[in-house]
């Protein structure tokens, strides 16, 4: 009896660019992981003592638990959060990217710049950022962005888009995002 071969022209291309976009996470970790790391959480050390959270961290933590902010924080922010689908926004973000996300990933993307802002001003206002705190943000982020996929296409750009923030996450060393003048940003004005 002839067997018929399987083919593997298509599982040898896939495999390639899955073993790319999976390199840094199999060398480095998780960002969440690599900072809690660098700031010794989970170490016993008796120079460490955690501080009272100030209100703008305060208010990313409420994000990322519940997805909301208090509109007390409207004056620093210099605008108005506006609630989409139940979620706090920065109602002029847009998900900043080289090319074309999906539109569905929108309300996800405004969500995650208001994080971002909220990040600055607390850099601003001298509170001190808890390293996973960015990454939490991150994380909510790509469980949005994946939950509103229905095809291979979108989870395709959902997993670029999670490896891409996150390598910006783990390069900037977490806390407050620094703006930086990228080749392509002229593209996005």
């Amino acid at each position: 009896m002839d067997s018929v071969p399987v083919p593997t022209a298509r599982r040898h291309r896939v495999r390639p660019v899955l073993v790319a976009l999976a390199t840094p996470f199999l060398l480095l970790g998780t960002p969440s992981a690599m900072a809690a790391d660098s700031a010794g959480i989970g170490q016993t050390d008796a120079a460490f003592s955690p501080t009272t959270p100030g209100p703008t961290i305060t208010a990313i933590q409420e994000l990322v638990e519940d997805g909301t902010v208090s509109e007390e924080l409207s004056e620093t922010l210099g605008y108005h959060p506006e609630e989409r689908d139940g979620f706090a926004t920065d109602p002029a973000g847009a998900c900043s990217s080289p090319v074309e996300l999906p539109a569905s990933f929108d309300i996800a993307c405004q969500t995650h710049d208001l994080g971002y802002d909220l990040l600055r001003a607390a850099e601003e206002a001298g509170e001190t950022i808890p390293p996973e705190l960015r990454s939490q943000l991150d994380q909510q982020f790509y469980q949005r962005i994946s939950d509103t996929c229905t095809g291979p296409t979108c989870e395709a750009a959902a997993l670029v888009t999670r490896i891409a923030v996150s390598a910006n996450t783990l390069r900037q060393g977490g806390g407050a995002p620094v703006a930086e003048e990228w080749p392509w940003s002229n593209w996005l004005a």
